[in-house]
């Protein structure tokens, strides 16, 4: 049987996307403070009427210019794929989520139909198109919540036994006094 157990800690994580945000939103600040930066002091060596040697010009522009344009950009770029991998991680999250309620919406519907389902059934009552529902009564059939059977006709019944054994519930024993 599966456990949910880690549907808990996937709801307690998403106070994360709150946490990173300011971060995200400090990194691109200072970057293109930066960026501003070395602009200016590329803009102030145009303007600057200055005599110099051309390894005292290549230190200058290496110091005032290229370190904070280079400190900008990987700031911006990092804030960039740091922000693209907390929407992908949403992303999986949301599709997790979506999995999970279809499951259950699915192992409802089966509590309702005595323990066994078809497609058809689950497409009309659910209103998903027939792919993800049977794609999602494969997962649970693979998963081990569901049984795979073929009626005479050949359509394929999926049951579930800890579904159809409900009522025996109120009547369980302990392990060790069976």
């Amino acid at each position: 049987m599966r456990s949910y157990r880690g549907c808990a800690s996937n709801l307690a994580t998403n106070s994360n996307a709150q946490t990173y945000l300011p971060i995200i939103m400090g990194k691109q600040l200072l970057g293109i403070a930066l960026l501003i930066l070395s602009l200016f002091m590329l803009f102030g060596l145009f303007k600057a009427d200055v005599a110099a040697s051309g390894a005292t010009l290549a230190i200058t522009v290496l110091i005032a210019i290229a370190a904070p344009a280079a400190g900008g950009g990987y700031l911006l770029w990092s804030s960039s794929s740091a922000r693209g991998r907390e929407r992908s991680r949403l992303r999986q999250r949301k599709d997790v989520l979506r999995r999970q309620t279809l499951a259950a919406e699915l192992l409802k519907l089966a509590e309702r139909r005595d323990g066994r389902l078809t497609v058809v059934e689950a497409v009309a009552e659910l209103a998903f198109d027939a792919a993800t529902i049977d794609e999602a009564l494969q997962n649970m059939a693979v998963e081990g919540l569901a049984e795979v059977q073929l009626s005479e006709s050949g359509v394929l019944v999926y049951a579930f036994y800890d579904v159809q054994h409900l009522a025996e519930k109120a009547t369980a024993k302990g392990v060790l006094d069976a």
